[in-house]
């Protein structure tokens, strides 16, 4: 899934002028309760729960969450 984003990011960008945002989540429902999730940009994926109660199904891409920010300057980018 990670690769999928990556290959879109690089096709979307080669039509557009400019700067472009934009957001989207895909998960996939794998066997024995197993689900694959890709997110980019500000999105999320909960999982709804018959109980009542939920669940996020990835990690948010905050600049204040330490992992974030250091991924973000790793590639290049900075975060004020």
């Amino acid at each position: 899934l990670t690769s999928t984003f990556f290959r879109t990011d690089v096709e979307v960008l080669k039509e557009v002028e400019g700067h472009s945002g934009a957001c989207a989540v895909i998960c996939v429902a794998l066997k024995n309760g197993i689900f694959a999730v890709a997110n980019a940009g500000d999105t999320r994926a909960v999982l709804g729960r018959s109980d009542g109660s939920s669940k996020l199904l990835h990690e948010l891409h905050k600049p204040d969450n330490p992992s974030e920010k250091a991924r973000v300057q790793e590639a290049g980018g900075f975060v004020t």
